[in-house]
């Protein structure tokens, strides 16, 4: 909107976004897929999904924009059962599945925070171990704000997110009355945002971290990525040369996951596995490496144990395990205290 002129600077101005589609075909396969929200109310009920074609049959959705920007989205859900399962129907669901347990696999992926990049990947890995224990997998999002990357100050957007995106599990969560959870994230605020929503709705949940970063190589040596934040300030003086700085910035980050240092997106991740909320290993796996996508489908079986023997969140989520997860980042500054 602001490339072509269309934002008033003096003002501002809303509208209401509706008539979304409920299927669209997928470009790959050519199936049949929910373009959003299954849950959603078909605009017609019943008799649009009987004699309409599926890609003109429009949901009870919308969203409410403000300067081109989106501020919040709802619809009117759907409490038909018989609907419901003709909506599932076209989408190529059959009855048995939908008589399985229905599970979350709440993602924060995207293609802009390279902790999360991977994630969809990952996901593809949960959902394969959920169909195979016995669970009808449904995928739904969150935001995934990377701090390091935050344009404008960080205490008005990045810090603010947690609370969102716990506020965005706790929403989907309750409003679907899903069996069980997998949380997918990486970075900074998700992790924790995402505990705090597994622990408002308390029904059971793993949360699958994304693995660290591989470490960069820049003129033959392995280097963090903070070498490469640490020289912006002597570059802009024109105190280092330029060429090297230019080499940092290119070859300090690897391909995917957590930041190449102990800061908050690798510390959250050994904190959920010290609390009990990942599976062992987890926060130490590398995230290019195959034991993690072996790890996400170990997650989406196990997240079918959990729910077949009720075990939720706040059942592990004790203060004993509080406080062995407050204990894990006092112990790694410690070390690393040491090393220096």
């Amino acid at each position: 909107p602001e490339q072509l002129d269309l934002i008033r600077d003096d003002a501002f101005e809303f509208c209401f976004v509706v008539d979304f589609p409920m299927y669209e075909n997928d470009e790959e396969t050519g199936e049949t897929i929910f373009t959003h929200n299954p849950f959603s109310m078909p605009q017609g009920g019943m008799e649009a999904l009987l004699t309409k074609d599926p890609t003109e049959v429009l949901a009870y959705q919308y969203d409410l924009v403000c300067n081109g920007i989106e501020l919040a989205s709802g619809a009117v859900r759907n409490h038909d059962i018989d609907i419901m399962k003709k909506a599932f129907d076209i989408a190529g669901y059959s009855e048995e599945e939908l008589h399985r347990p229905l599970i979350a696999v709440v993602n924060s992926w995207n293609e802009y925070n390279p902790g999360h990049v991977h994630l969809d990947k990952l996901a593809e890995r949960v959902k394969q171990g959920i169909r195979e224990a016995g669970g009808l997998p449904v995928e739904v999002m969150t935001t995934a704000v990377c701090d390091g990357m935050v344009m404008k100050d960080p205490r008005y957007i990045e810090v603010p997110s947690r609370n969102l995106i716990a506020d965005q599990v706790e929403l989907t969560s309750e409003s679907n009355m899903f069996d069980g959870m997998v949380l997918l994230s990486t970075c900074d605020s998700i992790v924790p945002g995402h505990l705090m929503g597994a622990a408002r709705v308390n029904i059971p949940t793993i949360l699958v971290t994304g693995g660290y970063m591989p470490l960069g190589h820049c003129r033959g040596q392995e280097v963090l990525h903070i070498h490469a934040q640490d020289k912006v300030g002597a570059a802009h003086k024109g105190a280092m040369d330029m060429d090297l700085y230019n080499d940092l910035i290119e070859n300090s980050w690897g391909t995917c996951g957590a930041c190449t240092s102990m800061t908050t997106a690798n510390s959250m991740c050994m904190v959920s596995e010290a609390l009990g909320m990942s599976l062992p290993n987890n926060a130490t796996m590398d995230a290019t490496g195959s034991q993690l996508y072996k790890l996400a489908y170990e997650a989406g079986k196990q997240i079918m144990y959990l729910v077949e023997h009720d075990i939720k969140a706040r059942d592990i989520m004790t203060v004993d395990a509080i406080k062995n997860a407050w204990a894990m980042p006092q112990l790694v500054a410690a070390i690393m205290f040491l090393q220096a």
